[in-house]
């Protein structure tokens, strides 16, 4: 793996990582909404027998504090590996 594509990697891992916390705080309005619940229905409906029932996604709700919380941990967490993976050549 070269040393650009690493950070390609985890850009792209920390958009994926905000985009769910995003999700897990946004789950209650996303499921509020009937034109949310008949997309996804529309999604799924090629791969799935019936539709998906309204339900939340996971399993607990994050508040506005936790949410903050998590996104700073996330982001200490990229910018670490972000330092770590440009100290080192990963040509082989």
């Amino acid at each position: 793996m070269q040393h650009r594509d690493m950070r390609k990697v985890l850009s792209r891992l920390y958009v994926l990582a905000l985009l769910f916390i995003g999700l897990i705080y946004m789950q209650d309005a996303i499921l509020a909404d009937p034109d949310a619940i008949a997309t996804l229905n529309n999604a799924t409906s090629e791969f799935a027998s019936s539709p998906i029932p309204a339900q939340s996604f996971v399993g607990f709700h994050l508040s506005g504090e936790s949410a903050v919380i998590a996104l700073i941990i996330v982001t200490i967490f990229f910018g670490f590996a972000w330092r770590v993976s440009r100290s080192g050549s990963y040509e082989m």
